[in-house]
């Protein structure tokens, strides 16, 4: 993004952040988002325009970025932040390395971690981004893909609850930065949400900066490494993106780079390097794009059926009157996401709790598709407030799908201690 935005490519000198003049040093003293000094279109157009090259190294700017000449936009107002480059693929890697050392410490090795992730039952709807096992790290990080980051963030302070300690300063930092993940997957906000996520960034990286200091000893070659990235930088500037431009999330391209793992496959296979790539992620994204643009009543049901009322014990214990004949089906598509029986669903809140039922049923009933099924009882976790406890019950409840409280399909899962658990795949409205 810097590259195409006219600015340099170098961290190590000038303003390395594309929204504000902040250097390699203010970068470890800033850490409030009101103590940054903005880039402005008429500072950056003074600087284009001065040709000064010692001047323009200093801003950061390598040359002027040939979009602006487009009505709309600007290299100061028109780049938004890449969520998933810099969270899920950048500063995810470092606390999951950070997290996994403090673990090693209190007992619980990498392999025995492996181990544990790879017998954990992550249910229909996370199985495919199931985490590849952790190898030695290279640096301060770990490898993994952004999909398996993010399931990480979610999942691996359950997996590894019984090692952790809710109370030290080093389960602290993760447990921010899993809410912060959280936050920022959110498909909308209130002007109070936004002021407390700040809040939340500018308290997890002081946190980060008081528990691993300025700079950390790269082992083995003697040098030092900033335990401060740009992209935690990066970070204080989402607040005010958010507040420009709406969630992130609708901003992202992950969707669509998802199929070029499965893009690389086909290549693979068919021995076509050129054009094949280019027609699946082309039509790939085509289909996204249609998908997601849907009307909210448009949804597609797969084998349609039909279900007798009366022979269903279930429907039959709905405190509504029902045909005795409801179309019915397995799964159904809506909006691009796909929803199966058994999944579970978030069909409201209670609070900050959220009320899951699961999928037994899916009826067509007053033009309007229903999920029906069981009500869970559901209750916090006190270190841990992305996964739930929970509990069967056997009170009926009917969803509309344009009721959903969440867009996706969760899944009951059990933790190593034993516990039946829902975790939520983002941010709850």
């Amino acid at each position: 993004m810097h590259e195409f935005t006219g600015l340099s490519t170098s961290f190590s000198s000038g303003s390395i952040c594309r929204w504000c003049h902040a250097d390699y040093h203010d970068m470890h003293q800033c850490l409030r988002a009101c103590t940054l000094s903005l880039r402005t279109k008429e500072d950056y157009d003074e600087v284009i325009e001065s040709e000064d090259e010692l001047m323009m190294e200093h801003h950061g700017i390598k040359y002027s970025c040939l979009l602006n000449t487009l009505p709309g936009f600007h290299t100061t107002l028109s780049s938004p932040p890449g969520f998933f480059h810099d969270v899920l693929e950048g500063v995810a890697r470092k606390e999951i390395h950070r997290l996994q050392q403090h673990l090693s410490r209190r007992g619980l090795t990498r392999e025995d971690l492996n181990e544990r992730l790879a017998r954990h039952d992550y249910g229909r709807t996370d199985d495919a981004n199931r985490p590849s096992a952790l190898s030695p790290p290279t640096g301060s990080t770990i490898g993994n893909k952004a999909n398996q980051s993010w399931l990480l963030i979610r999942y691996l302070l359950v997996v590894a609850e019984d090692y952790g300690d809710a109370n030290s300063p080093e389960w602290n930092p993760f447990r921010l930065f899993s809410l912060l993940v959280e936050s920022l997957t959110k498909t909308k906000y209130t002007d109070l949400e936004v002021d407390r996520l700040e809040e939340s960034i500018e308290e997890w990286i002081s946190s980060y900066v008081t528990l691993y200091g300025v700079e950390e000893m790269i082992s083995g070659n003697g040098r030092f490494k900033s335990s401060i990235t740009p992209k935690h930088h990066y970070l204080l500037h989402y607040p005010h993106h958010i507040r420009m431009v709406g969630p992130l999330i609708h901003l992202s391209t992950f969707t669509y780079e998802s199929m070029h793992l499965t893009g690389k496959a086909k290549s693979y296979i068919t021995k076509c390097f050129i054009n094949l790539p280019l027609t699946i992620s082309n039509t790939y994204a085509l289909v996204c794009a249609e998908r997601r643009s849907r009307p909210y009543l448009e949804v597609t049901p797969s084998k349609p059926d039909t279900v007798s009322t009366s022979s269903s014990p279930l429907l039959s214990s709905l405190s509504m009157a029902l045909p005795p004949i409801l179309p019915s089906c397995k799964s159904i598509d809506y909006r691009g996401t796909t929803f199966r029986i058994r999944d579970l669903i978030v069909r409201s809140m209670s609070g900050s709790i959220p009320l899951f039922s699961t999928i037994e049923s899916i009826v067509h009933l007053n033009n309007s598709w229903h999920f029906v099924g069981y009500e869970l009882l559901t209750s916090a976790r006190s270190n841990i407030t992305q996964a739930f406890l929970v509990k069967m019950t056997n009170t009926p409840a009917i969803t509309p799908i344009t009721s959903l409280y969440s867009p996706f399909p969760l899944a009951l899962t059990k933790n190593v201690i034993g516990d039946s658990i829902v975790v939520l795949k983002h941010g709850i409205d």
